[in-house]
């Protein structure tokens, strides 16, 4: 998965991120970097309720196939 999202990175130009928990780890993994998730973070909650809303896909929706 990480290698996925480094590839969206590069090719797409994106800013992405992910945290990942494990049961078997009692810390998170964090890619690319703690800063770097704070960041997308960041730009995320200072986004208009109204952006956040269209860009967003509830794992309901994506199994519908909407706004696929």
């Amino acid at each position: 998965m990480m290698k996925k999202l480094s590839e969206l990175n590069t090719l797409c130009g994106i800013d992405a991120c992910a945290i990942v928990y494990s049961s078997f780890d009692s810390q998170p993994e964090v890619w690319p970097s703690t800063s770097s998730v704070e960041k997308v973070l960041k730009q995320f909650k200072n986004m208009l309720m109204t952006e956040k809303s269209r860009k967003m896909l509830s794992q309901e929706s994506y199994m519908r196939g909407d706004d696929l």
